[in-house]
């Protein structure tokens, strides 16, 4: 019973003036509990992803401080790591805006849900377009978001092969990788 008032708590926020309904309401007939539950899962679902996003972006900026202190002994090639540092960085930025983005969404659809839901069941009545509009303006936001990280993935893809050109030319010249490798290892 506690951790479903908690989850009430940290849903509340989300609905904006939307009330919202408890998948144990016995008005509630099985099909509209079992809609709620799952656009009450996707939040959750979407909360992890987002905080898992932000711990990938924190591991990619400490890559980043991690390469910019050992690239000082690569010559060259310390352009190509810093790159490759930077893009790593730039896409869980990217990453980070799409999981931020999905959240908002999936927030959204739950209002969206609670309210459908209990207009569908004469539970309240609700204005229905702007939480539709509201839902559309999210899934579109979204979908920016998405294909701006899929044309970064795309770019690190290029840095990461760049770097690695780097590498073996850095090695083939003679350079100690060791210390590199040691030094870049979470």
């Amino acid at each position: 019973m506690r951790r479903m008032a908690l989850a009430l708590a940290l849903l509340l926020p989300a609905c904006g003036g939307v009330r919202p309904l408890s998948v144990g309401d016995p008005r509630l007939p099985a099909d509209a509990r079992r809609d709620v539950a799952d656009a009450e899962d996707a939040v959750v679902a979407a909360r992890a992803r987002a905080a898992d996003a932000e711990a990938d972006w924190h591991a990619a900026a400490a890559f980043a401080e991690r390469a910019a202190d050992a690239g000082s002994r690569l010559g060259a090639a310390a352009s190509a790591l810093n790159q490759l540092a930077t893009a790593r960085l730039t896409l869980a930025d990217a990453g980070l805006a799409v999981a931020n983005a999905e959240q908002a969404l999936a927030e959204a659809r739950l209002t969206e849900t609670y309210a459908e839901t209990a207009m569908r069941h004469d539970l309240a009545v609700y204005e229905l377009a702007p939480l539709n509009a509201e839902v559309e303006s999210k899934r579109t936001e979204a979908a920016h978001l998405r294909e701006a990280a899929q044309q970064q993935r795309e770019a690190l893809e290029t840095t990461t092969q760049a770097w690695w050109t780097a590498w073996r030319q850095y090695t083939a010249g003679g350079g100690d990788s060791r210390p590199l490798w040691r030094e870049l290892e979470p």
